[in-house]
């Protein structure tokens, strides 16, 4: 009830179109009264019943089906203007350039209209990905890979037991609605020789999110609302997975940082034969199966991790 009682203090300029709305309703039971002859109104109806008289002669009853139809009409009319105007009102309240709110709208409505799109990968090419495609749809499930334990997402992993939140982190920016202050702010990267020195400002954020809702999926969600995207991302799994690889002079190499130096470390080269992970049958997210089983089409981004180094030359 209080809630409805502000919508009633001074100064909003919403009370005369309620009043309206009000007065069009009124109008247009009473027309309906006339025309259904019923007794509600005795009163007005017999008034109505002898200006009939004086007009055609007689105790018209057509007269004042008309006059009912015609009260009915102008009802009818006045409760759309109210309701217009109170629209309008609202508008002007919330978002006062209402011609960007229009188009806002009729491009959600479009997006949300288009193809059901699961991107499945890593990596900047993942988020270049998102960036086309939050243009033609907003259905866009980005299931993104969590095994990065480099730079400043391998460092919160460790210290804080988390999933790596990099390449979450970049498609989260993505697929946010439109640049902004916020989305700038995510990418800000700490520079210096502290603690911070190196770390994003959004994987600081998506760490504090994962510990807070203990869940990265959950935390995934908040920080999508933060951002108001287009879709929504997934992690690949909850698990903190390691990948493997086993290189063409048969060395395994643990670790996706780990992986990419090799051929520079050992001084050849050499290409990835075998990957697998740690744990070897990792957790899927539920989130991510409904997705892939109803999507409209499915991409797949790999990488960098295909090949290291020039391709062989093809045998004749």
């Amino acid at each position: 009830m209080k809630h409805f009682v502000q919508w009633l203090y001074p100064g909003l300029s919403i009370k005369r179109w309620m009043l309206l709305f009000s007065v069009g309703i009124i109008i247009l039971v009473f027309g309906a009264t006339l025309i259904m002859n019923y007794q509600i109104f005795g009163v007005m109806e017999e008034h109505m019943l002898r200006l009939a008289y004086q007009i055609t002669g007689s105790y018209s009853y057509t007269f004042l089906a008309i006059c009912g139809t015609i009260m009915i009409l102008a009802g009818i009319w006045i409760m759309l203007l109210a309701v217009r105007k109170l629209v309008k009102r609202f508008l002007e309240l919330i978002a006062p350039d209402q011609k960007e709110v229009s188009k806002k709208l009729l491009s959600k409505i479009e997006l949300s209209r288009g193809m059901r799109i699961v991107c499945i990968g890593g990596g900047h090419g993942l988020s270049m990905l998102l960036r086309g495609l939050k243009s033609k749809t907003s259905n866009i499930s980005a299931i993104v890979t969590v095994a990065d334990d480099g730079g400043s997402s391998g460092r919160l992993r460790e210290e804080m037991g988390i999933i790596a939140p990099g390449d979450l982190r970049n498609c989260l920016v993505a697929l946010a609605d439109k640049e902004s202050v916020l989305e700038q702010l995510f990418q800000y990267r700490f520079g210096g020789e502290g603690e911070l020195a190196g770390h994003s400002l959004g994987n600081l954020f998506l760490a504090a999110l994962i510990k807070e809702f203990g869940n990265p999926q959950n935390a995934l969600e908040a920080a999508s609302k933060v951002l108001n995207i287009r879709g929504q991302v997934i992690p690949a799994t909850p698990e903190r997975v390691r990948l493997v690889a086993k290189m063409s002079d048969g060395v395994s190499v643990e670790g996706e940082s780990e992986i990419s130096e090799y051929p520079q470390k050992a001084g050849k080269k050499v290409r990835i034969e075998k990957l697998s992970t740690i744990p070897d049958d990792p957790i899927a997210v539920g989130a991510a199966l409904q997705a892939i089983k109803q999507a409209d089409l499915i991409t797949l981004g790999p990488g960098s991790l295909l090949y290291i180094g020039p391709p062989e030359s093809p045998r004749s």
